[in-house]
C-alpha cells in the first residue's frame, strides 16, 4: 500500500521534467494517461481483492466451521 501511495508522488516531478523538455502538451497527455492507467489498475485490484474475499467467504460459510476472514 505505502509502495503505491510513494509512486503516486513521483508522477508530478517525472511530469513537470517531460514538460520543460517536451511541453505541456505532451505533459498533459502523460497526465492523462498516468490517470487513466492508476485508475484502472485500481479497480482491477480492487476486483480482484473482493472475488477473492466472496470466495473466502463462501468457504467458510460452507464447511459449517466458524473461522475467522478478512
Amino acid at each position: 500500500m505505502i509502495a503505491f501511495i510513494f509512486a503516486d508522488l513521483l508522477i508530478l516531478p517525472i511530469l513537470n521534467i517531460h514538460r520543460q523538455y517536451y511541453g505541456a502538451r505532451m505533459a498533459a497527455f502523460l497526465l492523462v494517461t498516468f490517470f487513466a492507467a492508476m485508475a484502472f489498475a485500481g479497480y482491477v485490484v480492487e476486483f480482484a481483492l473482493g472475488v477473492l474475499a466472496r470466495r473466502r467467504s463462501g468457504d467458510a460459510a460452507d464447511d459449517g466451521r466458524l473461522t475467522r476472514t478478512l
